[in-house]
């Protein structure tokens, strides 16, 4: 790999941007370990302390993953740690909720159709089982597999933009499925309800149904919006 070095003035800054830019032209790629740290320091011209903050400032970006040992290697893009740093932020926002759903509703939309299309799996099976065992077990189950179920709902889907979408939502999602499960869930019709309506989901996904299974998707996330409102989330 070939290496320029950099400007001192804007060490961090231009590590960072050189691999990203080798990334992009494929000359890094994914599962690909950088040189060791004393190796690429030098080869920069940096010290490595520059060289250590732009790591970690590519680590939390999601395209390094540096190893038990020192090793660092090319991540696979990840975008769950972008929607971790900016969950925050957005859910002090009294709109973050409805909202979320709202974009839910787009994404969701086409991707349960894309996954009746191609059919449920095993997993999917297992998470609605598992629903039906824990309903009453308490809130942090039922949100883990709330997630979880539209999470393989979109890896059913095949298509590789929507699988990414979910990968940056997932964070907002816990934020927002987990405090609004633990009030809905207060209620037990509530909690038998969306019990009900993922079940239907998953029979419309291993039916083919695709007309049925969209049409289900958004009863669901109209369902949960109605809720937030007749409960002030």
């Amino acid at each position: 790999m070939e290496i320029t070095p950099i400007n001192k003035t804007k060490n961090v800054q231009e590590i960072v941007k050189q691999i990203i830019d080798k990334i992009k032209s494929g000359e890094l790629q994914v599962g690909d370990s950088l040189p060791g740290e004393r190796a690429l320091s030098e080869s920069l011209q940096v010290s490595r302390p520059s060289l250590r903050e732009a790591l970690s400032v590519l680590e939390v970006m999601g395209l390094i993953r540096i190893r038990q040992g020192g090793k660092t290697v090319i991540a696979p893009i990840d975008m769950k740690p972008l929607s971790a740093l900016l969950s925050p932020l957005l859910s002090s926002d009294p709109k973050f909720d409805a909202d979320l759903v709202h974009f839910r509703s787009v994404l969701e939309s086409d991707a349960v159709r894309l996954a009746a299309k191609n059919g449920a799996s095993e997993e999917l099976k297992r998470i609605v089982v598992a629903m039906k065992d824990t309903v009453d077990e308490g809130e942090n189950i039922a949100s883990s597999l709330d997630i979880a179920f539209h999470r393989e709902v979109f890896k059913l889907s095949g298509n590789l933009f929507l699988i990414k979408a979910m990968d940056f939502v997932e964070s907002l999602l816990y934020y927002s499925v987990q405090y609004n499960r633990s009030h809905i869930l207060q209620k037990k019709e509530y909690g038998i309800a969306l019990l009900n309506q993922h079940t239907d989901i998953y029979e419309k996904i291993k039916d083919h149904d695709e007309d049925g299974a969209q049409f289900a998707m958004r009863l669901h996330l109209e369902f949960v919006l109605d809720v937030m409102n007749e409960e002030g989330l």
